[in-house]
């Protein structure tokens, strides 16, 4: 009997000590999501990439434009074209004589301001008028805003638009509400309701159609955990959904959830949260979606894959009308306005594939960030970079290059190759003389086939370029009226004779300095040259920075 009791105790004593040792082991890792939740919640939530954008495009009455760069230009600036008179951000409408815009708002580090609609009025190629549209005034000058011309993107290759909750309509809301978990500002983040009704529709199926986790046990999984479906996981998510309901409010946890979802896909980026999804998809600020279109984004969580309308424009309708039914069975929406939005047609603004733009100058310009920034910086901290170049020009220069070297090989058919590694290149810098900004940079004919720069890294004979720095050398020992020799001589280089060839440009037998460099003449560029040393004139050219071998 004596045996039995103390048998008896130490089983409760050993019951009561695993007891403690689990409740602890449950507390420590409790603390333990609590300090990686708060951790990752406190700092940088999400890395957004840099963006590098080309200078604005001014526009005024009186200027000589090309239309149809004009129109290209418009189009990557991503303005739609509609039939009737624009009434929102990023409409456009082209006729005859004339353009029609609803400009986006301009964000520029020195100026900003909100879009207003314009009518531009053409006389042939020339501007003959800008008027504002809702208030009738001639504009003496119109800027459009920067193009987006590259994204320094880290490892995930993710783009999002950051949005406060106070910014996102209700219809949205409610939306992600009937589509992902209607009960989520009612249960803790686990919702034993939701995986019972959950259980029995698959079951009534037969096949997997609808989930139990709640939006706080998806934040979870895609925040902190990877895909993999398996037990342990699973209950690392339920915890962390535990741990995040206990520490955060729910309208915060609401906020993460809607800027972390991955709503699509943009060629090789993925497109994340509400904020980058209604640009993507209808080209709008969130704030300004309709309801048809915020059932759409909310339709796309659970498979933006299969439910795109990039992918198939039937199955996201049904899946889109889904959602109102259940916003109506909600009570969120009446009848009328369930009917009013599915009969809206699914109205997408198309999207491009991210490719790099002006190539050549992009990576001109990668070279130079990284003694500015480091690469987590640049990947990470959403930067906005601005630089000079201008994308007509840099198109008009493109276009040009390929021309050229097309009429160079039909001139002279035996310039041409087959092999694209071997084909005619060239180059082309198109500079603004007074500030010395770039305009365009062609480094070669096609970036596909060679990144090597031909404006940047090929090393060349300046050729007559030179002759400045030379006269400029010369006006240390001589002045402007000093008669040059343009006879030909036999010079000393290096210890060894030297006669350079050709004939001058001038008949006389001398020839002032500042003429022969306006005749650029060979021979009295030479005789200067000589005469000043060519130790000196290096001199000269090293004090430009300019690169000497």
């Amino acid at each position: 009997m004596v045996f039995r009791k103390s048998t008896k105790k130490r089983i409760i004593r050993s019951l009561c000590f695993l007891s403690f040792v689990i409740v602890i082991g449950i507390l420590l890792y409790y603390l333990y999501l609590a300090i990686l939740i708060d951790t990752r919640f406190s700092g940088r939530k999400w890395s957004i990439p840099s963006k590098v954008y080309s200078d604005s495009t001014l526009l005024f009455p009186g200027q000589q434009v090309n239309r149809s760069l004009l129109i290209n230009k418009l189009h990557r600036l991503e303005y739609r074209n509609v039939a009737r008179v624009p009434e929102s951000s990023g409409e456009m409408r082209i006729q005859e004589s004339s353009m029609e815009l609803y400009l986006h708002d301009l964000e520029m580090p020195a100026k900003q301001h909100r879009g207003f609609p314009v009518k531009i009025a053409f006389r042939s190629q020339e501007i003959e008028s800008i008027i504002r549209r809702d208030n009738g005034k001639t504009l003496p000058l119109l800027e459009l805003e920067p193009e987006k011309i590259m994204l320094f993107f880290g490892p995930e290759r993710q783009q999002r638009q950051l949005v406060s909750i106070d910014r996102v309509p209700q219809n949205l809301i409610q939306a992600v509400l009937a589509a992902e978990d209607s009960r989520f500002f009612e249960h803790h983040g686990f919702d034993f309701r939701s995986i019972l009704r959950a259980i029995y529709i698959n079951i009534r199926h037969g096949t997997i159609r609808q989930g139990g986790s709640t939006l706080t046990q998806q934040l979870a999984k895609n925040y902190f955990l990877t895909p993999e479906r398996t037990l342990v996981r699973k209950i690392k998510e339920l915890l962390m959904a535990l741990t995040m309901e206990v520490r955060y409010k729910k309208q915060e946890i609401f906020e993460i959830y809607l800027n972390e979802i991955y709503l699509g896909q943009k060629g090789s980026v993925s497109i994340n949260g509400v904020g980058e999804a209604a640009f993507f998809y209808f080209g709008k600020p969130v704030e300004n979606l309709s309801l048809a279109e915020a059932a759409t984004i909310a339709c796309l969580i659970k498979s933006p894959g299969l439910y795109s309308p990039y992918v198939s424009e039937t199955k996201c309708r049904e899946q889109r009308n889904k959602v109102l039914r259940d916003m109506e069975k909600l009570g969120y929406i009446t009848q009328q306005q369930r009917d009013g939005a599915v009969s809206e047609p699914l109205k997408t603004v198309g999207f491009t594939a991210y490719g790099k733009k002006a190539p050549y100058f992009v990576d001109y310009v990668s070279k130079q960030l990284p003694a500015l920034y480091s690469p987590n910086v640049l990947s990470s901290q959403g930067l906005s970079i601005y630089t000079t170049v201008d994308m007509q020009v840099q198109e008009a220069a493109e276009n040009a290059l390929e021309r050229g070297l097309a009429r160079l090989e039909k001139t002279y058919p035996s310039l041409r190759r087959s092999n694209p590694g071997r084909k005619l290149q060239s180059a082309i810098i198109v500079m603004q003389p007074k500030t010395g900004y770039i305009l365009a940079m062609v480094g070669g004919r096609d970036y596909s086939t060679t990144q090597f720069n031909r404006a940047t890294q090929a090393r060349r004979q300046p050729g007559s370029a030179i002759k400045p720095f030379v006269y400029l050398t010369g006006l240390d020992q001589f002045t402007p009226a000093t008669i040059l020799s343009n006879e030909q001589k036999t010079y000393e280089v290096n210890g060894k004779p030297w006669k350079p060839h050709g004939k001058s440009s001038y008949s006389g037998a001398g020839i002032r300095m500042r003429d022969a460099l306006a005749q650029s003449d060979n021979l009295a560029t030479v005789d200067l040259a000589m005469k000043v040393g060519l130790g000196r004139i290096v001199d000269t050219v090293k004090a430009f920075q300019f690169s000497t071998p």
